[in-house]
């Protein structure tokens, strides 16, 4: 959920309808780099990884948690940070232009191109590559963001890649960009260190104004609606609005009706026009697969490349302003089913399922066809046959998979398919998956965004562990290794809040990625008081922008204060126990936030699977009053939907 051109931050007006709204919406010197305990150090050999699932484990423990391994079953834990600079980000002017930064590898050989203040993130480089690996410079000022990040005690970055780049015309996707990410990829490896390709979406796009629908007539934008577009994430050619305005409820760039219309579309498959191309359907979602499908084609066998991250903090989507969407529903009948085509698609698993045919290979037609009487609803049953496989199939590398992006809020996922009805029928066969949450404790999670709580009042989360110990119960139900890829705060609150999520992490024995390496300032001018980087931004000065500022030396110190194993040498022996937490299933969790509903204001807490959607509507009208009309939508009075 970045805030755009100024990192990962939400304005404080309007905390309330940003969080009930969002929820029910649809975010040194130079020298040799050093080796961290147990890495592998610069050139070193990738160990192979695998996960690990426990035998014998009593259930529901945190020895039954499934876990990443070497080939020697000796737990991993990686320490990453987001390559946040690899975006096609939105800045001044980006609406109908190509990437800030260029995409040809050439224009990265011994060089970086200029950074510029309008970007969010600095350009990603490593200007010495041609140089041997210890030879590098680390020095704040030397724009060798690999070297950089082995000194600092990182073994794994998280490549952000937007579908704008990889498919820039619909059903051709750009050799150009993949030779880029090679390149990158070859500069993590020189380094010793891992890199997760995460397919990254903010906003859905930041081609919102300019929708490949624009002939369809554009509603007017209820009151409170502020012009907004998206961020980062989808090619013009595969946004479809419906007419809805490209504007933010109550200034929120991140409620943006366009945003919530073009996900709508995305969960529907909707037809793209024209040529399929070299996509495997006609459909969103399929052109979309055939994106991971060219990566898989690309990266496969890689052993620098730990795995694909198969979309960043998705959203449900809706045609309401302020919709009351159901988030369980969302995660069980629309974002889980479509993660589990993509790992049909990219490993070839079949579940035990017939394969959807080639004109229909999201098996639309087959779940027409199919009634469905099984309650609850879960993944297996949703999808009556699996995802034609891609050209080339992933073996060894890790799926990473993430739940909706509002758990940033909760510190829980709201899905029905956990526990028992997992257990009967589970999510994927695949062995090596890992779930991917990202965990924001006091930062994005409600009671910061109501604006904060007394300290005689009630506390949620409870604790900076909570989000950890409900990621554990979450990743095993759905037979998953658990790594959080991402975490941080602004730097001002790092002795509070980084402190404990560091100090939580220890206990989770889990890898966490941290947001973000570097960033800038947003403006074209003047300090930038809050960048949530490992350097500090830089400052203008006569025209000039660096790459970065300095090394924030005491933040780092926080990030690197956990033993880390990155599967080659000797385990530190901290790493190689079971995490000391117990993982928390849902129900319990989501005790945890109705109890804090209600004692904020809410009448009642139904105690059923719908009930947090049910609490928080009955919070915002106590706080906000009812939410605009949608000129579309249902007459007043109709039931939610």
């Amino acid at each position: 959920m970045r805030a755009a051109a100024t990192g990962r931050r939400w304005g404080a007006a309007g905390a309330a309808t940003i969080v009930l709204a969002g929820l029910l919406a649809g975010c040194g010197g130079a020298g040799s780099p050093a080796t961290p305990p147990g890495g592998t150090g610069p050139t070193g050999a990738l160990a192979p990884l695998h996960v690990v699932h426990p035998s014998g484990a009593t259930a529901g423990s945190a020895a039954a948690v499934p876990y990443l391994a070497n080939a020697a079953g000796q737990r991993v834990i990686l320490r990453g940070v987001a390559a946040s600079g690899f975006e096609d980000q939105a800045y001044s002017g980006a609406v109908g232009t190509t990437p800030h930064y260029p995409i040809d590898p050439a224009a990265y050989d011994g060089r970086c191109p200029a950074n510029d203040s309008r970007a969010p993130d600095p350009p990603l480089c490593e200007v010495q590559a041609a140089t041997s690996p210890a030879r590098q410079s680390t020095a704040p000022g030397s724009q060798d963001d690999f070297a950089q990040m082995r000194a600092a005690g990182f073994d794994l970055v998280r490549l952000t890649i937007n579908w704008s780049e990889l498919e820039p015309t619909a059903g051709t996707y750009s050799t150009t960009f993949l030779d880029r990410i090679a390149q990158v990829v070859g500069w993590a490896r020189q380094q010793g260190i891992r890199v997760i390709l995460d397919m990254h979406q903010d906003g859905y796009s930041r081609f919102l104004t300019s929708p490949a629908d624009a002939s369809v007539p554009q509603q007017a934008p209820p009151p409170g609606c502020t012009p907004a577009d998206g961020q980062d994430g989808a090619p013009a050619w595969a946004v479809f609005t419906d007419g809805k305005p490209s504007c933010g409820a109550d200034g929120q760039s991140q409620l943006n009706l366009a945003g919530a219309e073009a996900f709508l579309n995305f969960w529907d498959n909707r037809t793209v026009p024209g040529p399929q191309g070299e996509a495997p359907g006609t459909g969103l979602q399929d052109h979309y697969i055939g994106a991971l499908e060219a990566l898989a084609r690309r990266f496969a066998g890689n052993p620098a490349v730990l795995g694909y991250e198969v979309m960043n903090e998705p959203l449900p989507g809706s045609s309401a302003p302020l919709p009351l969407a159901n988030l369980y529903d969302f995660s069980d009948q629309q974002l889980l089913p479509f993660t589990e085509r993509a790992i049909e698609a990219l490993t070839g698993v079949r579940d035990g399922k017939p394969t959807c045919p080639a004109d229909d290979p999201s098996g639309t037609a087959a779940e027409a066809a199919l009634h469905r009487t099984v309650v609850p609803q879960v993944p297996a049953e949703v999808d009556p046959c699996a995802y034609p496989p891609g050209p080339v199939l992933v073996h060894s590398q890790m799926i990473l998979f993430e739940p909706t992006g509002y758990r940033n809020q909760a510190d829980f996922s709201p899905q029905l398919s956990t526990g028992a009805a997992l257990a009967a029928h589970p999510f994927s066969q695949y062995p090596d998956l890992v779930f991917a949450p990202h965990i924001y404790t006091h930062v994005f999670t409600l009671d910061t965004l109501l604006g904060g709580v007394a300290a005689s009042g009630p506390q949620y989360p409870p604790s900076y562990t909570f989000g950890y110990a409900t990621a554990e119960a979450e990743a095993a139900s759905l037979g998953a290794a658990l790594l959080v890829t991402e975490f941080g705060d602004p730097p001002s609150s790092d002795s509070t809040i980084l402190a404990g999520m560091v100090a939580a992490q220890r206990q989770a024995r889990v890898g966490t990625v941290f947001w973000t390496w570097k960033e800038n300032c947003g403006s074209a001018s003047g300090p930038c008081a809050n960048g949530w980087g490992v350097y500090r931004p830089p400052v203008p000065s006569g025209g000039h922008l660096a790459q970065n500022g300095p090394l924030d030396t005491a933040r780092l110190a926080l990030l690197t204060s956990n033993p880390v194993y990155d599967g080659s040498g000797t385990p530190p022996a901290a790493t190689q126990q079971a995490p000391a937490l117990a993982p928390l299933p849902e129900p319990q969790a989501r005790t945890q936030l109705d109890t804090f509903l209600i004692a904020l204001g809410a009448s009642s807490a139904p105690a059923k699977d719908r009930s947090l959607a049910t609490v928080l509507s009955v919070l915002m009208a106590s706080l906000l009053g009812p939410p605009s009309a949608d000129p579309n939508g249902p007459p007043a009075g109709s039931p939610a939907s």
